[in-house]
């Protein structure tokens, strides 16, 4: 192999001539092979920033896909109903009062259940949009076979906490049998002799009309209610926070249990009528929806190591140096020397150096009383004072400080307690786990 490398790469002389001068400069084989070797490094950067940048907007592209066929799905529902009601006008010229005051009572719950719908649709994008930006992360954790079961295991006797309403009691004939017992009380419209009149083909349209809402109000409600359980589980498995007491701590006194639906003060609605009651619910659900799912991002779900095994565990151990019983305060992920570390949250560095006996180590405030400390770096990209963004490179896994070994030391702290991270990691499997579609 040396004698081939030798002959391709022989040296070489340049001459250069320049006002009757010759000089020459001569390519020794070391030169050669190096230029070839940089230009191989260069062309795969060039390989790996293309790729990234294609990743990037494949995830976006998913995103507003989403988004879109929520959308168009919601217009559609409406769309359909707005043509049954066009259609009512069209055939049949009803008693003026009764015809009236029926039309006036659907199109007000129509326009709640556009304002509903588009609110919910709202909230699902929010939704999507998180899971994408951590399915970037989680997608692509090769966990090691030799893993504990930190990562891989179930919950627990917690487990229970992510199941949402398994069994209602109530089974899908049941919901059925519920919608078609709601009948329009036409009495209180019209008398027994206009109601005569009224074709009963209008009757029966108007009647399959309101069931439709109906079912499309209890699908709603029934979906808002799980995801909010889900939601708040979640939150309440980090053993940190209590879903209700963060989103107060979160946000400005001013936004929480706002919004609503728009119900107008006059005489002829009923504010009592169950429908319109069941409008409100859902929207504040929707609105409490929004505020939980906001509360998700603020928290340090993910793993901040894509290739690792957990070789330390968070509480009591025996300290591998002195092997002394101590108190460990963080997760120790092994990890060859040189992996990515990535931040698990936004926020902004407070601390990049040395700290002792956690060697180079980075210190991230995340807000909302969050910080992250990544310990026994090789090296550091980041500096204190910077901004960092969600799943941001801060350093690489190294042997600093006080370590037996190419490991991160990964700890989490909340209004200055030291929290265990791995009820963190969890929740955010059980959130997070479906990641990207097939083939992103």
């Amino acid at each position: 192999m040396r004698k081939f490398l030798i002959k391709i790469f022989s040296s070489k002389e340049l001459y250069i001539r320049n006002q009757g001068s010759v000089r020459y400069f001569t390519l020794t084989t070391g030169m050669q092979i190096s230029g070839l070797i940089i230009s191989i490094v260069i062309v795969l950067t060039l390989i790996a920033s293309v790729s990234f940048i294609s990743m990037q907007d494949e995830i976006i592209a998913f995103r507003n896909e989403k988004l879109q066929e929520t959308v168009q799905n919601y217009e559609i529902q409406l769309a359909q109903m707005q043509s049954n009601l066009d259609s009512l006008d069209k055939k049949h010229q009803l008693t003026q009062e009764w015809f009236k005051e029926i039309t006036s009572t659907l199109e007000l719950r129509h326009n709640e259940l556009t304002k509903i719908f588009e609110k919910n649709a709202s909230v699902t994008a929010q939704l999507e949009d998180m899971k994408a930006k951590f399915a970037v992360a989680s997608s692509r954790v090769i966990r090691s076979k030799s893993r504990t079961n930190i990562i891989a295991s179930p919950i627990g006797n917690k487990s229970d906490q992510f199941q949402s309403r398994v069994d209602t009691g109530v089974n899908n004939a049941d919901k059925i049998i519920l919608s078609d017992s709601y009948e329009i009380n036409y009495n209180d419209f019209v008398s027994k002799q206009d109601l005569m009149d009224v074709p009963a083909n209008i009757r029966d349209r108007v009647q399959r009309l309101t069931i439709r809402q109906q079912e499309l109000l209890d699908a709603l409600e029934e979906n808002t209610d799980q995801k909010i359980a889900e939601a708040t589980a979640i939150i309440n498995a980090t053993e940190t926070v209590n879903a209700e007491e963060f989103i107060a701590s979160m946000l400005p006194e001013s936004t929480i249990a706002s919004g609503g639906p728009f119900i107008p003060m006059v005489a002829d609605i009923d504010r009592a009528d169950p429908k319109f009651k069941q409008m409100l619910r859902i929207s504040n659900n929707l609105e409490k929806l929004s505020n939980l799912n906001l509360s998700l991002a603020q928290l340090p779900l993910s793993v901040p190591v894509h290739y690792y095994k957990t070789t330390s565990d968070f509480g009591p151990r025996i300290d591998p140096i002195n092997k002394r019983r101590a108190f460990h305060a963080g997760l120790d992920f092994g990890a060859p020397s040189g992996t990515k570390v990535h931040a698990t949250l936004p926020g902004r560095v407070v601390k990049a150096g040395h700290k002792g006996p956690y060697g180079l180590a980075v210190e991230i405030d995340h807000g909302n009383g969050f910080r992250t400390r990544y310990a026994h770096l090789k090296s550091i990209k980041v500096k204190r004072g910077q901004k960092i963004d969600f799943h941001e490179v801060v350093g690489t896994v190294g042997s600093s400080g006080r370590s037996t070994g190419p490991h991160l030391h990964y700890e989490i702290w909340y209004k200055d307690k030291v929290q265990n991270p791995m009820n963190f990691t969890q929740a955010g499997k059980h959130l997070f786990s479906s990641g990207l579609p097939s083939g992103q």
